[in-house]
């Protein structure tokens, strides 16, 4: 079996043995297994030439799709990818590094322990744990305030463009959430541990002695 044949297969949309082997051909044709002319099957090295010919035009789409249907399909992906992954990086970088200063800064604390054993927890888990454990809890707890899946919901279709934008607002927060949750823990036990090492140089050690506060440490030291 090929190709051709497990897509016939699923098809299921022909009865006899003659049009089924006939449908199996014409398959066959479009899937560029056999060639339409010899009805033979290319060779290697024409199979690799038609191939690189499609990659030139930049179709890669499945055979029978026009190249520009293709080219939006794979845009509209692309796109999505960028948001989502612009969007979890300003994440990531605004609370990791607020997490991480703020343990930093209070090295030994109650705040820095249950901040660092948070961050050792967060780091441990994969993406695709965080992800089940998070479509779980929103169906069974928050079901109707955050949406599971696409980007608008079909009841917006037609509402304006503020109403639009808060819908994509709560699509959004679900997968962000899950692509941050890595980033955030890595980024913030790195500043964590560059601030822990800060506080406990000498000249901050000297300035504590001397009666400096905190606030006086941080604008005498920008690196905290």
């Amino acid at each position: 079996a090929d190709r051709a044949a497990a897509e016939l297969a699923r098809l299921e949309r022909t009865d006899g043995e003659v049009d089924r082997q006939l449908a199996l051909e014409r398959l066959r044709v479009r899937y560029g297994l056999i060639d339409a002319t010899t009805g033979n099957r290319p060779d290697v090295i024409t199979r690799w030439g038609s191939w690189v010919g499609h990659a030139l035009q930049f179709d890669f789409g499945p055979p029978g799709e026009r190249p520009e249907t293709f080219r939006a399909r794979l845009l509209r992906a692309v796109s999505i990818s960028a948001l989502l992954g612009g969007l979890a990086l300003l994440v990531i970088v605004a609370l990791g590094t607020t997490l991480g200063f703020q343990a930093g800064v209070r090295a030994g604390s109650w705040f820095d322990r249950t901040i660092s054993h948070g961050l050792l927890a967060m780091s441990a888990l994969s993406e695709f744990l965080v992800a089940t454990l998070a479509v779980v809890v929103v169906s069974l707890w928050l079901r109707g305030v955050l949406p599971l899946e696409g980007l608008q919901s079909s009841a917006v279709a037609n509402a304006g463009t503020l109403t639009k934008l808060f819908d994509l607002a709560a699509h959004l927060v679900l997968p962000v959430g899950v692509l941050s949750v890595g980033g955030t823990a890595w980024l913030a036990r790195m500043v964590r541990a560059a601030g822990g090492e800060n506080a406990a140089s000498d000249h901050v050690l000297g300035l504590r002695r001397l009666g400096a506060s905190e606030r006086e440490l941080r604008r005498a030291n920008p690196r905290n």
